[in-house]
């Protein structure tokens, strides 16, 4: 059953998620799979209760998923673990009982989604009655106050070395030697001395 939340009959294209979960089971335990390549092990947090996982998985091109599986069953959520591996992650679920499980998880339709909604944080800061440049200033102050130590480092390296004139979040992209100035078009870059 597909869920369409426009409700129209038309189908919606999805962005196919980067990573997908396979999973088998024995009399005693859930092996769970999360095929995924590409992943932050650095930044990855998974934690466990008796009826959930959630997983925060960071990809290298910057993609972040926020990702809770509600289990159909009950694990013995202190004695879950796992692994990683460069293709995939293996998790390993105690069952608290030992009852053959028909399916992983307790609800049909399962969503990831992408830790921020670029579009909703704007969206809040405009119902502030900000405007202009205000608007962008409480923008970039958001998106550094909630950001991971490396994206603070690549906003700072980015826009000190670039002269104000660049603000990079992809400590990747930023560490990789000095940021080019790049004034806007028709803007020449000069120096307070010149």
């Amino acid at each position: 059953m597909e869920e369409n939340p426009s409700g129209d009959g038309a189908s919606q294209p999805q962005t196919p998620l980067p990573y997908k979960l396979d999973w088998y089971q024995t009399e005693t335990q859930v092996v769970l799979t999360v095929l995924a390549k590409n992943v932050e092990s650095d930044k990855l947090k998974i934690t466990f209760t008796n009826s959930e996982i959630s997983m925060l998985l960071a990809f290298k091109d910057g993609t972040v998923i926020d990702r809770n599986i509600h289990l159909e069953n009950s694990v013995v959520g202190e004695r879950c673990a796992y692994k990683i591996f460069p293709t995939k992650i293996e998790m390993r679920l105690p069952k608290l009982q030992g009852v053959h499980w028909v399916k992983l998880e307790s609800e049909e339709v399962q969503i990831s989604k992408p830790v921020r909604n670029w579009d909703k944080v704007v969206s809040e800061i405009e119902d502030d009655k900000l405007e202009g440049e205000a608007v962008l200033n409480s923008l970039f102050q958001k998106i550094y106050a909630e950001g991971s130590d490396e994206v603070k480092k690549a906003m700072n390296k980015s826009f000190l070395e670039s002269g104000g004139t660049e603000l990079n979040t992809n400590w990747d992209a930023v560490s990789k030697g000095k940021v080019s100035i790049k004034p806007p078009e028709g803007m020449e870059w000069r120096t307070w001395d010149k």
